[in-house]
């Protein structure tokens, strides 16, 4: 077990054999690709009363048209750090953290700050990104990103270790030791999402888990465990989890069979169910809903929260940690 494996979010959303169930924000439906938040304050508060495993937060900068999608206007950690003071026990993860668009040292202190503040329920899903006109609003060029990722993230790690030795980098400089970042007794797992430009080797060498794009169960049960097999082989009997998200329209039939869409079905909750324990057998972890497009959903956002709160999240149950 890597020493993510202490943490206590990480221990709360993974284990072994096990799935926990997940929910993106924004949660409430939206029309067109400016999400409602209405609700937003109501919705997270029924999911970590619910005992869901996780809430989840978009890091986007700049609207683009093209995805169709803004994310959420909110600053990801800000927006974070105010649900931390509306839930008690859910854990706050980000979908991701943009490594190519943040200071190493800026990073460090904020993440380790959020991790103390919540007592421990922060998980970081990072990437290299994958809009062109963010990079473009931060001045970073898109081409080598892969190499700027990967040198963020050593500097990353390296100031949030102790003792703290400070850290030069061909693109951040020299930073100086003796920097103040918050002391984290076990460090905040690190989720890479997608590939971020690099090879599944570096993933599972590096990274404490893997969150990947939702596809067939089939297809997902082969990359599952193509990156256990290299776990395996850098890390032996280490536990990295592997997540995925997961855009369900949850129909009023609890027996509806699925039409499946991008990204996900509609479908009863029976279906729902099966897949999910088949997703389980297949070696995934912990799926994260989607449930956030008017274009697709067709019943209230908390109305569904509440179904699958009462008909599917028992038979995946929340890891119960103290937090």
């Amino acid at each position: 077990m890597t020493s993510a494996g202490e943490h206590p979010a990480f221990r709360r959303m993974y284990g072994q054999d096990r799935l926990t169930l997940g929910v993106f924000m924004s949660i409430e439906a939206f029309d067109g690709d400016e999400r409602k938040r209405e609700q937003q304050e109501r919705l997270a508060r029924y999911a970590d009363d619910r005992n869901f495993a996780a809430l989840w937060f978009q890091d986007v900068a700049v609207r683009d048209v093209e995805f169709g999608d803004v994310g959420t206007k909110y600053d990801s950690f800000v927006y974070l750090t105010y649900m931390m003071g509306l839930t008690r026990r859910i854990a706050l993860a980000t979908a991701s953290t943009v490594l190519t668009h943040r200071h190493p040292l800026r990073l460090a202190k904020e993440v380790n700050t959020l991790d103390q503040l919540s007592r421990g329920r922060f998980v970081m899903g990072i990437s290299s990104g994958d809009r062109v006109i963010d990079f473009e609003g931060f001045g970073v060029a898109w081409d080598g990103r892969g190499e700027r990722f990967r040198e963020s993230f050593e500097a990353y790690r390296r100031l949030t270790e102790p003792p703290h030795p400070g850290v030069t980098s061909a693109l951040y400089g020299t930073v100086p030791p003796g920097v103040m970042v918050p002391q984290a007794s076990i460090p905040v797992p690190n989720i890479v999402v997608g590939m971020a430009q690099q090879s599944m080797e570096w993933i599972a060498e590096h990274a404490d888990g893997w969150l990947n794009y939702s596809r067939p169960a089939y297809m997902q049960e082969n990359l599952a465990q193509q990156f256990r097999t290299h776990v395996e082989q850098v890390h032996p009997g280490a536990f990295k989890p592997f997540s995925q998200p997961l855009f369900v329209n949850l129909l009023e039939d609890p027996q509806a069979q699925p039409l499946y869409v991008r990204g996900g079905f509609h479908a009863g909750r029976e279906f729902l169910r099966e897949y999910l324990e088949q997703l389980r057998q297949y070696g995934v972890n912990h799926v994260l809903f989607g449930l956030n497009s008017t274009e697709e959903q067709t019943r209230p956002v908390l109305e569904v929260l509440q179904e699958i709160a009462e008909e599917v999240l028992p038979y995946f149950p929340t890891l119960e940690v103290e937090v």
